[in-house]
């Protein structure tokens, strides 16, 4: 989570990151600080965020993009998901205790509709959602459903159009995506 803020911030860059990890080489631990470094980006937008990108990168699934701008077939903007994975048209989403509280000069029910409005727009532009929030997320089901529809979803659909999504963020982790 740290990682992930000190990039986003400009703190320093993952080229000086991975240097300063390079450098440790042969130092006792330096095996679990390289496995956070690999999971560092500065595209996480909240500390869950990075906690759960972690969580499915444990889970064995592909590297999903996160902060993708995600389009119906007319090339219509319908929503930006937090992590997506274009093999299995299937966004996630994680959902903090302020999504829909009102914050942000936003009257709570605006908010909750404007939030199923989204959901909707991406479901009917051939989307897939699965949220997570801080039940789901702290007994484990979120990231099981998330690892559950995957699996089922790879194997019966094509994957999205470059036309459906484009990524503003980047790779939720280095290495090959599959």
């Amino acid at each position: 989570m740290a990682l992930d803020e000190g990039l986003r911030c400009g703190h320093f860059g993952l080229d000086s990151l991975m240097e300063g990890v390079g450098a440790m080489r042969g130092t006792t631990g330096v095996e679990k600080i390289r496995s956070a470094a690999e999971l560092a980006t500065p595209w996480s937008e909240s500390p869950r965020e990075s906690s759960l990108k972690v969580k499915l990168r444990r889970a064995g699934l592909p590297s999903p993009y996160q902060q993708v701008d995600l389009f119906d077939g007319r090339g219509r903007f319908v929503g930006r998901a937090d992590f997506y994975f274009p093999e299995a048209r299937l966004a996630v989403e994680y959902d903090g205790v302020t999504k829909t509280r009102g914050n942000f000069g936003v009257e709570p029910e605006a908010a909750a509709l404007a939030e199923m409005r989204r959901a909707r727009a991406l479901l009917n532009a051939g989307h897939h959602l699965r949220r997570v929030d801080r039940h789901n997320y702290g007994n484990g089901e979120g990231v099981a459903s998330i690892v559950a529809v995957y699996r089922e979803l790879v194997g019966g659909i094509a994957p999205a159009g470059r036309t459906l999504w484009v990524v503003r963020g980047g790779p939720a982790w280095v290495g090959l995506r599959h």
